[in-house]
């Protein structure tokens, strides 16, 4: 039986496509997530793409009973990746990073939470958005872009915290969009590879010898 992998995250998870005129879907194999699901490699593993357009990371009771249902109706789950704070950090009036890994901070806290996670904070796998190119749309949003690059440090610092794996997507140099957001084809495919890597050194280890 194969183990499960939740993938929570927004757009660039879901696999939306910014070339599509009013906006669409890559093919699900075009996808990361897609691409993870169909590497022989991981085959031992199922990976549910739980992307949505425009999600942000959950704050409200909602949301955060809609993530613990999803979690609760997919476990036993061996993995939870959560890549989520770009639709966060374009809704600031002021771009301030400090201000979405506070948000993440909490997200996590609940999530550790969880009875499939509590347990064992290995169960997740946190990553740090892709970079923004926002300034090429309007290169008075230099700021937006700025505070984007700093995803990597301020989300590892988190992991360290809270003793979970983590993975700077960020530094993998992913081809974007005209819109300077969402991920290429081809930024796909580098994402599911650079994953890859990542996932069979987490994946491939018995749960109860897993080491952060």
């Amino acid at each position: 039986m194969q183990e499960r992998v939740l993938c929570y995250g927004d757009s660039n998870t879901y696999g939306y496509d910014a070339a599509v005129y009013f906006g669409g879907r890559f093919p699900e194999a075009q996808t990361w997530v897609g691409r993870l699901n169909a590497d022989p490699e991981l085959a031992a593993f199922q990976f549910i793409n739980f992307g949505e357009n425009g999600r942000c990371i959950p704050d409200d009771s909602w949301s955060l009973v809609e993530l613990r249902e999803t979690v609760q109706r997919f476990a036993p789950l061996r993995l939870i990746t959560v890549m989520l704070g770009s639709n966060d950090l374009l809704s600031l009036r002021r771009p301030r990073i400090e201000a979405v890994a506070g948000k993440m901070d909490t997200l996590l806290t609940y999530l550790l939470h969880l009875p499939a996670v509590s347990e064992n904070p290995s169960r997740l796998l946190l990553i740090a958005p892709p970079r923004t190119q926002i300034t090429r749309m309007d290169p008075y949003l230099s700021a937006f872009d700025e505070a984007a690059a700093q995803f990597g440090l301020a989300y590892r610092q988190l992991a360290d915290t809270y003793k979970v794996y983590f993975a700077d997507a960020g530094s993998w140099n992913l081809p974007l969009a005209q819109d300077g957001v969402h991920l290429t084809e081809k930024a796909h495919e580098i994402f599911a590879s650079e994953m890859k890597k990542i996932l069979l050194n987490i994946l491939r280890q018995p749960e109860e010898e897993d080491q952060l």
